[in-house]
């Protein structure tokens, strides 16, 4: 079985590598990002949706804050936006489907932690996200790690098996919810 995990520092050369076998690893994007302009601010929580568009939270208080107030889970996404293979495949085969919206909506706080190489982030979210990033000790993308309403790792999972849809992925998210409970 295949799976997609792009470390985050993999170099366009190694595409294959990837593709075929799955690469985790890597130092983080910390030097990387660091270095991008921080001018404008990726904030996707600060906008209202349409009803049936899905928020994910980039500032974790807020997202804790939800969490809590309404005692569902986290789920934290670990993604590379703009540049990882694999995150691009998960968010068109399954995040961005109206089906993964209906079920976010009704079973989990949904909390983006980006590593883009062209999009810049604040400097505030750039400090957040490498300090999650060590927290969690996140060495690839796309990783989800699910979090109680108290913030303890229920579990995660790693890459995206391509093709497998939102009903396979949003049901090992739910098998993930319902062995930390």
């Amino acid at each position: 079985m295949n799976r997609y995990v792009m470390p985050f520092h993999i170099p366009a050369v190694t595409l294959s590598c990837f593709l075929v076998l799955g690469c985790t690893g890597g130092d983080g994007p910390a030097s990387q990002v660091a270095t991008a302009p921080t001018s404008v601010a990726a904030v996707k929580s600060g906008t209202s949706p349409a009803p049936s568009a899905v928020v994910w939270h980039t500032d974790l208080a807020a997202a804790k804050k939800q969490s809590a107030d309404t005692q569902k889970p986290m789920l934290m996404l670990f993604t590379g936006s703009d540049w990882c293979f694999a995150c691009k495949l998960l968010k068109k085969e399954v995040l961005d489907t109206p089906e993964f919206a209906a079920w976010a909506g009704q079973n989990v706080v949904l909390m983006e932690v980006d590593f883009p190489a062209r999009t810049p982030l604040s400097d505030a979210t750039l400090k957040q996200n490498d300090a999650l990033q060590k927290q969690y000790a996140i060495e690839g993308n796309p990783i989800v790690v699910v979090l109680d309403a108290s913030g303890r790792e229920l579990g995660r999972t790693e890459g995206y098996q391509p093709d497998s849809g939102h009903k396979a992925w949003t049901a090992l998210i739910d098998k993930i919810i319902a062995g930390g409970k």
